[in-house]
């Protein structure tokens, strides 16, 4: 999958605060990057054919925002819940109104289209 990661650069121009790597990954390599987002302005973004997701730490949490033909949702999640979701869009399975992991439904959630993603049990 690919992966854009914007951080805050250390030494960047006055006109730019941050840089960009971009890169085909892993889900693994993903997920290790992602535990090693620091900087409140760092945003993860990771894209297949079929949806993305971006992933982004605010006041210490760990927030996801999903992007599928089927559905939006955004929620904080956990360490484990953030795993399973990168998982889920690299073997392109469908998202439903509960938070992966869990029976838990996403903080907010759109069904998109007229594929609308079924209730699902933790998994």
């Amino acid at each position: 999958m690919k992966l854009s990661l914007r951080t805050t650069a250390a030494r960047a121009p006055a006109k730019s605060n941050y840089e960009i790597l971009e890169r085909d990954v892993s889900t693994d390599e993903a997920f290790e990057l992602l535990g090693r987002l620091a900087s409140p302005q760092a945003i993860i973004y990771l894209e297949t054919s079929t949806g993305s997701l971006d992933l982004w730490k605010h006041e210490g949490s760990l927030w996801v925002e999903v992007y599928r033909d089927e559905l939006w949702a955004t929620s904080e999640v956990n360490s484990d819940e953030a795993k399973c979701i990168i998982e889920m869009l690299e073997r392109d399975e469908t998202f439903g109104y509960c938070k992966p992991v869990t029976n838990r439904e996403w903080d907010a959630y759109a069904p998109l289209g007229d594929n609308l993603p079924v209730r699902q049990d933790a998994t």
